[in-house]
This record gives structure tokens, sequence and C-alpha cells, in this order.
């Protein structure tokens, strides 16, 4: 998506990128149930596709924000981290342009802490 050095540009393939490949290896490591992927656009919500929707539609809600049901382009972080371990979730939230508000850091903060509660909670039944 985009061209290289616009905000969009993903890199030429997946993983091309020096951070996501240090993501890459931090989520091989770590194998994190749920991981949020946060950008900001000038729209503000949440997206997911496939085995990720259930959990970002929850966290959309406990955040107050919109959620999309939107398929990941080739060569997306989330996209590799959905095929590559398919029993967990990554989506992306969409920040508006700008300084967050602390308002607003603690309404996006507390929903990430409600929903790692809630996976926690779910392990443990």
């Amino acid at each position: 998506m985009g061209a290289p050095y616009d905000p969009e540009y993903s890199g030429p393939q997946a993983l091309s990128e020096p951070e996501s490949r240090l993501a890459a290896r931090l989520i091989g490591t770590v194998r994190p149930r749920i991981t949020l992927w946060f950008h900001q656009e000038p729209e503000s919500m949440v997206r997911a596709w496939g085995p990720s929707v259930s959990a970002a539609r929850r966290y959309a809600q406990l955040a107050g924000l919109p959620f999309r049901r939107l398929p990941w382009l080739n060569g997306t972080a989330p996209n590799w981290q959905n095929h590559r371990f398919p029993h967990t979730a990554s989506f992306v939230v969409e920040l508006p342009p700008g300084p967050l508000s602390d308002q607003d850091a603690m309404r996006y903060g507390g929903a990430v802490w409600r929903l790692t509660r809630l996976a926690i909670h779910r392990i443990h039944q």
C-alpha cells in the first residue's frame, strides 16, 4: 500500500521493513494471544478480518470505536500473524491524527486492559 516514503507504504514485500521484522521476532518469541496494532488514520476505527473479528469487535465496543470487517492487504503484519498463528487475534486500531488527549489514552488503554482480563477469564474457565 502506498509508495516509498509515503506514510501508507508497507514495504515491497511481507516483513520487509525493520520495524515489522522486529515485531515478528517479538511475536514469534512471546506468542501473544491478542495483538493490537495502533495506527493513525483520518477515520478512527477498529478493523479486522478472519479469526480476529470477534476480539476486534469486542475491543471496539470497549473503546467506543466503530468496527469494520475489512480484508487484510497482502504483506501486512496482522495478515502475517493471523496466518502464522491461527488461534490468536491480531487487529488494527486506527486512531485520529495528532496527539491523543489524556482522556482518549485512558479510554483506549482501559479497553486493552478489559479485553486482556476477558481473555484471561476465558482461559481459566
